[in-house]
């Protein structure tokens, strides 16, 4: 407003080109009253309690069933090997696919933790919050053969999978896999399944989330499993129930 605050010179041509929107941004807005202020042409600015938008989050893609039994065939069949790092690599796949766990507190969990005979796992999660995650059986299977055949290989730890040196042989230090470690054995075969990426730990997660979902577990029973604080969390997975639910509408009706 030229009445208040007199005339202002804007700066030189070159500058405003250089960044023709930077003033229709509140963080823009608020430099530029704060240029004002500097120069003595204003007081307080009016643009004190405005905030940027929040960065809208990117769609989360889950695996499809198809693409995960992809890549747990490819995992299985080295396993039949009877290759100690093979069968460690599908009994981590198997974790983070039938737990949901997040990354560090699959890498994090401890011997005494599982409780096979019960079918159950207590996961020590964000906020140092424990939840109870019910085993399925296919993953008792795996776990049972771990136990059994490579954990016995490695060091005297209380973590279920014992950090490993470069070139994977045991350290015997105690501490647990990196989560570096476990993003690799992701990475490697979601590769070599063949399925496109990008593959990372907390995309098995998203895919736990979304097959409970579809499957009709109730999404405050999804909240619990995920160790989330809130519905609201959880929620950002029924994206994909919707998609399902247009999909539908447009095969019933083409």
């Amino acid at each position: 407003d030229r009445g208040v605050l007199g005339p202002v010179p804007l700066g030189e041509p070159a500058s405003l080109q250089a960044h023709p929107r930077s003033m229709i941004t509140p963080t823009g807005g608020r430099s530029y009253f704060r240029w004002l202020q500097h120069e003595g042409h204003a007081g307080a600015t009016p643009l004190g309690d405005v905030r940027p938008p929040r960065a809208r989050h990117a769609q989360r893609r889950d695996y499809s069933a198809e693409e995960a039994e992809a890549i747990f065939e490819v995992a299985q069949g080295r396993a039949r090997s009877g290759e100690w790092r093979d069968v460690l690599d599908i009994t981590l796949l198997a974790v983070l696919r039938f737990t949901g766990a997040r990354c560090a507190e699959v890498a994090g969990l401890q011997v005494d933790e599982l409780d096979l005979a019960r079918r159950n796992v207590s996961v020590l999660g964000k906020g140092s919050k424990r939840r109870s995650v019910p085993l399925p059986r296919r993953l008792v299977v795996v776990l049972e053969r771990y136990l059994a055949e490579v954990r016995p290989l490695l060091p005297a730890s209380s973590f279920l999978f014992p950090a490993l040196r470069h070139g994977g042989a045991p350290t015997g230090r105690e501490r647990s896999i990196s989560t570096h470690f476990l993003r690799q054995v992701v990475v490697r075969y979601g590769e070599a399944a063949g399925v496109g990426g990008p593959h990372h730990p907390h995309r098995w997660r998203h895919t736990y989330a979304t097959h409970l979902l579809r499957s009709g577990v109730d999404v405050v029973v999804v909240r619990d499993l995920m160790g989330h604080t809130s519905v609201a969390t959880t929620s950002v997975y029924l994206h994909l129930l919707r998609e399902d639910m247009r999909d539908g509408v447009e095969k019933a009706f083409p």
